[in-house]
């Protein structure tokens, strides 16, 4: 199967949550299907940045998603300070409604095995390289 794969831009976009501006990077694609995608902790120096949110994006741009991924409260550029996991969740919902899709997925349902295919692929590039 000789199927195309269309990497597509991520543009920086803000959002409302609690009143509070929350930065993003989002890869809008055609159609109806999207992810968004948190990052680890943000007391223990978890970002958008993350290597490992950057490949579960790459993952599911590769199957056609639009993906969101967001800097929670009080990290880098988004507005406010940690919210004991309250606020957090209050920013995943705002995340949802912006990303505005019909058919969201689920990350943590289909993540190891996008993952495990990022892996994968990188594992082949570098073999290749060397």
């Amino acid at each position: 199967m000789n199927r195309e794969v269309i990497q597509m831009a991520e543009k920086r976009i803000f959002f409302e949550a609690d009143g509070l501006k929350i930065e993003g990077m989002l890869a809008d694609s055609p159609g109806d299907h999207g992810v968004v995608i948190s990052h680890p902790h943000p007391l223990y120096g978890g970002t958008m940045h993350n290597n490992v949110v950057r490949a579960v994006v790459h993952a599911y741009q590769e199957e056609g998603y639009s993906a969101l991924r967001f800097n929670f409260r009080g990290v880098e550029n988004s507005e406010g300070d940690f919210g004991n996991g309250v606020g957090e969740q209050e920013d995943v919902k705002a995340a949802l409604k912006a990303m505005g899709k019909k058919h969201m997925e689920s990350p943590w349902r289909t993540c190891r095995k996008k993952v495990e295919t990022s892996k994968r692929n990188l594992m082949q590039l570098l073999l290749k390289k060397n």
